[in-house]
């Protein structure tokens, strides 16, 4: 029985050490809790980096996706309209800028110019009041503008309205329509000389307030960017104030005005209606004559730089080219008849 049970034990062991040794063989890591194993250190290193690198590659890998998946996925801003770039807004921009465009039938039209001036067989004469340099600024001023209500407007500033000085009554029955085309017309004009006419209404200010104080009255006019007045520091403080504060009624600009210094207030004094005159009456009903000279030669109203007023010679104005030119007149009641001249008188009087 003894004998029996040792062959069972050698043949476990046998079967055991049998088994042992196809395990190393297919996977020499399988028993490594033996203690008299020992793994061959080089190979095993080369393995551990082989792996380590594997690893790498794959969590890059998956980085790469993972960015790829987010950048799919990222919440970007929405395009804005660009408008003005559309095809109608573009045709209605250049066409109202004089430009040269592509109609949608596919026709070029082309860019505005300007035409030649009336012939020496104008009634009106406009080649010799308007020169060429002139018709230019006016052209390009309008289409500038690049806007047709704006361009609309400009037209509308130089036309003015003017009622028929006759009307011929042939049927009094048909003929009572006051809003008939016929009973009205329209006076158009450019802006030329327009200095000019602001300056009429100063020099006729002046000859009227010689005339009734008895003072005499020099202006001088100072050439332009050669000059400083201390009054420029008083406006930039103002426009420095009022630049983000929102303006909506006169009241407000007196607030801000005497308020924008704070070391020293400025004083606001309000003008009310009782202080603004029409000098536009003044100027028609008291003086005539603001085209010649009593050398009848034409005053060129923009080039004058003096202009001197005396009371001893009432509505006689001195003026001057240069400041060191000579001294030409202007006589502003002309040389009409005697009766308008004693009616201007008697309405000085009144004034």
């Amino acid at each position: 029985m003894e004998n029996r049970i040792k062959k069972i034990m050698q043949l476990a062991s046998a079967a055991y050490e049998q088994s042992s040794n196809t395990l190393e063989k297919s996977d020499p890591y399988a028993i490594d809790y033996d203690s008299d194993y020992y793994p061959d250190e080089q190979e095993n290193v080369e393995n551990a980096d082989n792996l380590v690198e594997e690893e790498e590659k794959a969590e890059i890998s998956l980085d790469d996706v993972g960015q790829e998946k987010t950048s799919v996925n990222e919440i970007t801003r929405k395009k804005t309209l660009s408008v003005s770039k559309w095809r109608k807004n573009v045709i209605k921009s250049r066409s109202n800028s004089g430009k040269q465009y592509k109609h949608w039938k596919n026709n070029i039209v082309p860019e505005r110019k300007i035409k030649p001036p009336c012939t020496g067989k104008c009634r009106l004469r406009c080649a010799t009041k308007i020169n060429e340099d002139r018709r230019n600024i006016i052209f390009k001023e309008y289409w500038t503008l690049a806007d047709l209500t704006r361009q609309r407007e400009f037209t509308c500033r130089f036309a003015k309205f003017k009622e028929r000085k006759q009307t011929r009554m042939r049927n009094t029955e048909t003929n009572q329509n006051s809003e008939s085309r016929k009973h009205f017309s329209f006076v158009y004009c450019l802006p030329i000389g327009e200095e000019s006419e602001k300056s009429r209404f100063i020099f006729c200010l002046y000859a009227y307030m010689a005339h009734k104080y008895n003072i005499q009255i020099y202006h001088k006019f100072l050439e332009k960017n050669h000059t400083q007045n201390e009054g420029d520091s008083v406006h930039s403080v103002i426009e420095k104030a009022a630049r983000n504060i929102p303006m909506f009624t006169p009241s407000q600009w007196y607030t801000l005005v005497g308020t924008a210094s704070r070391r020293k207030p400025y004083s606001v004094t309000e003008l009310s209606l009782e202080d603004i005159y029409n000098l536009k009456d003044l100027l028609e009903s008291t003086t005539v004559n603001w085209e010649k000279d009593t050398s009848k030669e034409k005053v060129r109203w923009t080039q004058v730089k003096v202009i001197h007023v005396d009371p001893t010679i009432p509505f006689v104005l001195q003026f001057k080219y240069t400041f060191s030119e000579k001294t030409f007149s202007i006589n502003l009641l002309g040389k009409g008849r005697k009766k308008n001249k004693l009616d201007i008188v008697d309405k000085l009087k009144e004034l």
